[in-house]
């Protein structure tokens, strides 16, 4: 997950401007607060830091094992990975080259990328900053017809479009199993057309009153319909199989999106609410593929990010309180933080967690310690 610290501190001000306005109250204040002496003297470098998590937590070591793989185009599936090679010892024989965006927030960035991944195809990775981000390079626009993101190039041709990308490959290396039927598939992906429209018309159009009602109720039926679906095969999967396909990949990407975003500007539960058996299933059958961990993002970064891409939510006020927790207001970011007794607002999968909450931790300093 991409959440590294989140600084919650926001009275750093309140001394001085006490110091400014009331200089006989900041006396007070000071004898009954003192600051804390800070030296620099005994203070270890940032290169100590990092020996220190490195050699003396079983979290610094890993990371630090997995960054050495990660050189080499091995390891774990990870954000920062430029190259991937698998079950191969020849970079040359590497077909396809990745562009991506370079925060790892774009949707259909991640389709492409989750696909690479469980398909094991080997690729390279160039990160291309999103129009909300910043300037394209002239020699990926050049490259690029319109700069569009995703892209891929295989074998010096350049393919855009997620979904025209993924069929590509396919195409173009081993089926994952089973067989595609294209009759289903063609059926499924029109439902999950019907699903964006749902999702959008709810959290992205200013409805009140019953046009709110029905926008929710619209959505819980189309969602209701791809439950049904999922109940229809032996395993988690759209497509039976003991493998993700392309179906699965598309709707992950939209419905991890769509969980958040209702649940922060509409305070509608979907993910473990008991209405939709067979998607949390389905979810938990995701969280248990480190290619998808590895491409998943926090709550926190999905509601900052989603308004530059899809334009903006539209809050009601029941939906304050969750909101505010997921935004870290009233001392919500809090290890485990629960609107009930029963309910957790962001279910952190087993292998999000490795190391417990220690090794969280360590994560945090290790990567904060590797930005120095």
């Amino acid at each position: 997950y991409h959440s590294i610290i989140k600084t919650m501190s926001r009275r750093r001000w309140i001394p001085t401007a006490v110091a400014l306005l009331f200089p006989a109250i900041a006396v007070a204040f000071s004898l009954l607060s003192p600051p804390p002496i800070l030296t620099t003297d005994n203070a270890p470098t940032w290169a100590a830091l990092r020996e220190h998590i490195i050699h003396s937590t079983p979290t610094g070591q890993r990371l630090h094992r997995e960054a050495e793989q990660r050189a080499s185009g091995r390891g774990p599936p990870h954000i920062d990975s430029t190259l991937r090679i698998f079950d191969t010892n020849d970079t040359d024989a590497v077909r396809v080259t990745l562009y991506r965006d370079q925060a790892a927030w774009c949707p259909y960035c991640q389709k492409v990328w989750l696909y690479l991944e469980e398909k094991r195809v080997p690729y390279r990775v160039q990160k291309v900053p999103m129009n909300a981000y910043g300037d394209k390079p002239a020699w990926y626009t050049r490259k690029v017809d319109g700069g569009r993101l995703p892209a891929i190039e295989l074998d010096g041709k350049i393919c855009v479009e997620s979904l025209d990308i993924m069929k590509l490959l396919e195409d173009s290396f081993i089926k994952m199993e089973p067989e595609e039927d294209a009759k289903l598939s063609e059926e499924l992906l029109q439902l999950e057309k019907e699903l964006q429209r749902d999702w959008f018309s709810l959290v992205f159009y200013p409805v009140k009153d019953e046009a709110l009602k029905k926008a929710q109720s619209d959505l819980l039926d189309t969602l209701q319909r791809v439950d049904g679906v999922l109940s229809q095969t032996p395993g988690p999967w759209f497509l039976g199989g003991s493998h993700p396909s392309i179906i699965d990949i598309q709707y992950i990407v939209q419905i991890e999106r769509l969980i958040v975003s209702s649940l922060y500007w509409k305070g509608l539960i979907i993910r473990d609410s008991g209405r939709f058996i067979n998607i949390d299933l389905w979810l938990e059958a995701w969280e248990d593929r480190p290619a998808y961990l590895a491409t998943k993002s926090d709550y926190y970064t999905h509601v900052m990010v989603i308004p530059s891409q899809n334009g903006p939510g539209y809050s009601i006020p029941e939906a304050k309180g969750i909101a505010n927790a997921i935004y870290g207001l009233d001392d919500a970011w809090k290890w485990n933080k629960k609107t009930t007794s029963s309910y957790s607002i962001e279910p952190l999968a087993p292998k999000q967690l490795p190391d417990g909450e220690e090794g969280a931790r360590h994560e945090a300093a290790y990567k904060l310690i590797s930005n120095a």
